[in-house]
């Protein structure tokens, strides 16, 4: 195999890094051990400290964003009012009740307690609230009792909720009233011939959140369980 001679001779063997006579030829200001002279300085308790450090940081910088995310501040009156209205039009129940004033829901629960009891059949609670016994019922919370009565109603007479679900809304802008904000929006039906309208929705503070306590779409919604056919 060819080797390379620098100039002057001594050279080094380009292939296996051999000097002359077959000594091993080590890089300049390397050490035996193979170490340079910077990394005898720095023993392993440092590089373990150095590394600890970093980590720290890193879990710093996490639980700091983490904090951020959790002291954020709740969804404006305006934001509420949306997400309720598409909570109508998605049919997505969970997440409209959780929209929906403490104050709303018993007006509601009101509703189906009396259509509860003038069933003396047990459809309501066998067919629009998922099988519930009459003492299950009465332990249900009234955000429960909504959204599994939201959810039978879809499954059973979809037709009371096509005023509800078949629409457009626009946010138009928010009103305060002391403790209370009214969000103003318009509102399509998806029919042919539908002419917008402008509508109202009153929103309150629950927990530090912003919930709908008074809405036509409520209204709406209380008048068609009340009007919901029973068997006979």
């Amino acid at each position: 195999m060819p080797e390379y001679t620098p100039p002057g001779g001594g050279g080094v063997n380009r292939w296996t890094g051999m000097g002359a006579g077959g000594a091993p030829r080590r890089a300049h200001g390397v050490d035996a051990g193979g170490y340079l002279p910077s990394m005898r300085l720095l023993p392993r308790t440092r590089l373990s400290t150095a590394a600890g450090a970093a980590g720290l940081l890193l879990l710093s910088a996490a639980a700091s964003r983490a904090s951020a995310q959790t002291t954020a501040s709740p969804p404006p009156p305006d934001t509420v009012a949306a997400e309720f209205n598409r909570g109508f039009q998605s049919m997505a129940w969970a997440g409209l009740v959780q929209r929906i004033h403490p104050d709303g829901l018993a007006d509601l629960r009101l509703a189906a307690d009396i259509l509860v009891r003038a069933d003396t059949t047990g459809y309501v609670r066998t067919a629009l609230l998922g099988g519930v016994t009459s003492e299950a019922y009465a332990g249900l919370p009234d955000d429960e009792v909504v959204r599994r009565l939201l959810a039978g109603i879809q499954e059973e007479v979809p037709g009371l909720l096509s005023s509800l679900v078949s629409r457009r809304t626009w946010i138009l802008g928010t009103v305060a009233e002391g403790d209370d904000r009214h969000v103003v929006y318009r509102i399509q039906a998806q029919v042919m011939g539908s002419e917008p309208e402008i509508r109202v929705m009153t929103l309150r503070r629950h927990e530090g959140r912003w919930r709908v306590v008074e809405a036509e779409d409520l209204r709406v919604l209380h008048t068609a369980i009340r009007g919901i056919p029973l068997p006979r």
